[in-house]
């Protein structure tokens, strides 16, 4: 089971590693600067749509297995 904090240290190691300031990533994104920094430490989740977004923003596949 992954925890929310796993995927929001993954999102913020991708910004990280494309050298994207928070800032510019929020923007792209448009999501206000203060949530995108709360979601990408793990204090708050984003909705569906938002989570979407940002996996296609870092190119981060999302596979979901069904028992």
């Amino acid at each position: 089971m992954i925890l929310w904090n796993d995927v929001a240290l993954i999102i913020q190691r991708k910004r990280i590693m494309k050298n994207i300031s928070l800032k510019k990533a929020a923007s792209d994104l448009s999501i206000n600067m203060f949530k995108y920094y709360r979601i990408e430490n793990g204090v708050q989740e984003p909705n569906f749509f938002e989570l979407q977004l940002i996996f296609e923003y870092y190119d981060i596949e999302l596979i979901i297995n069904f028992p």
